[in-house]
C-alpha cells in the first residue's frame, strides 16, 4: 500500500492556465507541489479541469525558464536580469512600428490576467505605437 505524503503547507492560488479564474490550493512539501485541490470559487465550485488538477509539473521542470531571454543580432538567446531595460524595449517597439507599421504590433498578457490589469498595458502600448 502506498500512502500520500503529508503536505507541510497549503498555498491558495488561482489556476495559471486560462482566464476562467478557478480557485485552487497547492499542497506543498519540502517546497515541491504534491497535489492540487479545487477550492470553492464562483467559477469552479471545488472542481478543476485536467490541466488545473495535474498540470503543475512545469514548476519543478529542469528546463523551465527562470529568467527572461533576449535575442540579439547574431547571438543565440541569452538570459538577462529581471530588471529589463525599458528604454531598450521601447526602442525596439518603435523600430518595429516604423518598419512594419503601427498595426503590426499586438499586445497581450497571459490568460489569467484580469481585464482590469491587462487593459491599461494594451492601451498604453497601442497609444505609444500610434494605433489608437
Amino acid at each position: 500500500m502506498v500512502a500520500l505524503a503529508v503536505p507541510d503547507k497549503q498555498v491558495d492560488s488561482v489556476c495559471p492556465y486560462c482566464g476562467v479564474g478557478c480557485q485552487l490550493t497547492y499542497n506543498v512539501k519540502d517546497n515541491r507541489i504534491l497535489f492540487v485541490e479545487g477550492r470553492d470559487g464562483p467559477a469552479n465550485h471545488r472542481r478543476l479541469c485536467v490541466k488545473g488538477r495535474y498540470g503543475f509539473d512545469y514548476v519543478q521542470h529542469p528546463q523551465r525558464l527562470t529568467v527572461p531571454l533576449v535575442r540579439r543580432d547574431g547571438v543565440p538567446r541569452t538570459g538577462m536580469d529581471w530588471e529589463i531595460d525599458a528604454s531598450g524595449i521601447g526602442t525596439l517597439l518603435l523600430r518595429l512600428t516604423d518598419e512594419y507599421g503601427a498595426r503590426s504590433l499586438y499586445v497581450t498578457e497571459n490568460g489569467s490576467a484580469s481585464p482590469t490589469s491587462s487593459a491599461p498595458t494594451a492601451r498604453s502600448t497601442t497609444r505609444s505605437a500610434g494605433t489608437t
